[in-house]
C-alpha cells in the first residue's frame, strides 16, 4: 500500500484533528497537538504558495500574493493580530494546495479507515457524554465539536465505503452506517450536526452528477452559500419561538442558544460603514460574545460573521470570490468527479451558519481536503 508524501501530511493532519476531538482526552492534555495543527496550517499556507508558482500560473501567483498584502493590511488597520491571518490564507491558499495535488487509493481507505475508528469511539463512549461534559463543568471536548467531526468522517466513509465491501453488500452498509450515526448525533445532542447531516442526505440524494460540469450554476451556489451565512442569522433572530422549540426537542436543549444576542450586537455594530468594510477587529470579540458573568468569552457562532469580525466585508467578498472562482475553475477544466464530497463541501458551508468552527485550528483543513477529494476521487485510482 503506497501513499504518496503530501497525502501523508494531510492524513497526519487528519488524524491529528480527530485525536484532538477524541471523547477520551481532556483538553488540557492536548494544547501542543492544537499548537502543531496551527504549524500544519502555516505549512500548507506555504505549500499552496509553491505549487502556485510550480503549476506557473501567473494570475494565481498575483491573486494570493495581492490576498496576502490586503489581508495583513487590513488586520494592521482594525487591530486583528496577525496571528488569525492563519485561519482565512488556509481557507483561500490551503484550498489551492489541496486541489493542485493527487491522491492515491491508499490515502482514500486510510482516511476512512480513521473515520470509522473514530466514529466507533464515538459511538462508544457515547452514553451519558452530555450529562458528564456538563456536570465536568465543560472540562471535556463539546459534544458539537465531537458531532461535527463524525459529520465529516461520514461524508468521507459514504464516498469510499465501495473500497471495502462488494456491490451487493454496499446498500446495506450505507443504511446500516449512516443510521449509527444518526444514533450518534442524536445522543451527542449536536444540533447543528443533525441539521448539517439532514442537508447532507438531501443533497447526496438530490445532486445530480451534471452538476459537477456546469461552472456558472457552481459559482452560484458556492457565493449563494456563502452570502446567506450573513443572511441566516437575521431570520434566526426573527424565527418564532415555536419553530426553535421544535428543534430544539430533538436534542433536550433549551430554545435559548445565546446566538442570538451575539448576532443582535454584531449586527448593530455594523452600522457604522468603516467597521462594517474593515471589521471591527478580534479584539472587540468580548463585546459582542460575552453572555455572562463568568469572564467567559464565547465564539460568534457564523463563520461568515466571524470573518467580517477579523477582515470586514473585505475579507468576506475575497474568501467568497476566491472559493467560488476555484470552483469554477475545476468544474470548467472537467476535472470534478465525486459530487458526495462537493455536496459534503457545501454542507459544511451551510454547517457555518451556526458555528464557528473556520476559526478552529484543527477543523480549517478539512474543508479543503474535501473539495480535494471532491476532484480526484473517482478518476482512475493511483495505487
Amino acid at each position: 500500500m503506497l501513499i504518496k508524501k503530501n497525502n501523508l501530511i494531510l492524513l497526519i493532519y487528519v488524524i491529528l484533528s480527530a485525536f484532538y476531538t477524541s471523547p477520551l482526552f481532556d483538553l488540557k492534555l492536548l494544547d501542543y497537538v492544537l499548537y502543531l495543527l496551527f504549524l500544519f496550517n502555516w505549512c500548507f499556507i506555504l505549500w499552496g504558495i509553491f505549487y502556485a508558482f510550480k503549476n506557473d500560473n501567473v494570475k494565481v501567483v498575483i491573486s494570493l500574493m495581492l490576498i496576502i498584502v490586503i489581508i495583513f493590511m487590513v488586520c494592521m488597520l482594525n487591530g486583528t493580530s496577525l496571528r488569525q491571518c492563519n485561519v482565512i490564507l488556509t481557507l483561500i491558499i490551503g484550498m489551492y494546495y489541496t486541489t493542485s495535488i493527487s491522491y492515491s487509493k491508499a490515502f482514500y481507505q486510510l482516511v476512512s479507515v480513521v473515520g470509522l475508528v473514530y466514529n466507533l469511539l464515538a459511538l462508544i463512549k457515547s452514553p451519558n457524554y452530555f450529562v458528564n461534559w456538563e456536570a465536568s463543568g465543560q472540562a471535556t471536548m463539546n459534544p458539537n465539536t465531537i458531532g461535527i467531526m463524525n459529520l465529516f468522517f461520514a461524508i468521507i466513509v459514504n464516498s469510499y465505503i465501495h473500497l471495502f465491501v462488494s456491490d451487493k453488500r454496499k446498500k446495506y452498509c450505507y443504511l446500516i452506517y449512516n443510521a449509527m450515526l444518526l444514533y450518534i448525533l442524536f445522543v451527542y445532542r449536536s444540533r447543528t450536526s443533525q441539521v448539517a447531516f439532514l442537508v447532507f442526505v438531501l443533497t447526496f440524494i438530490l445532486l445530480k452528477r451534471d452538476i459537477l460540469n456546469k461552472p456558472k450554476l457552481l459559482f452560484i451556489i458556492t457565493c449563494g452559500l456563502s452570502i446567506m451565512g450573513t443572511i441566516v442569522p437575521l431570520l434566526y433572530i426573527a424565527m418564532p419561538k415555536q419553530i426553535m422549540d421544535w428543534i430544539a426537542n430533538t436534542t433536550g436543549k433549551s430554545y435559548f442558544s445565546g446566538r442570538e444576542i451575539i448576532w443582535g450586537r454584531f449586527y448593530t455594530s455594523l452600522a457604522d460603514f468603516k467597521t462594517l468594510v474593515l471589521g471591527p477587529g478580534l479584539w472587540r470579540k468580548e463585546q459582542y460574545t460575552s453572555l455572562w458573568d463568568n469572564g467567559r468569552v464565547y465564539s460568534m457562532h457564523n463563520n461568515y460573521l466571524d470573518i467580517i469580525l477579523c477582515f470586514g466585508l473585505i475579507g468576506f467578498i475575497i474568501f467568497t470570490l476566491f472559493i467560488a472562482i476555484r470552483i469554477y475553475s475545476l468544474s470548467k477544466r472537467q476535472i470534478l468527479n465525486n459530487y458526495v464530497c462537493l455536496s459534503g463541501y457545501f454542507t459544511f458551508m451551510i454547517l457555518g451558519y451556526t458555528e464557528n468552527n473556520f476559526s478552529y485550528a484543527f477543523f480549517v483543513m478539512l474543508y479543503n481536503v474535501l473539495i480535494g477529494l471532491a476532484i480526484y476521487a473517482n478518476r482512475q485510482m493511483e495505487v
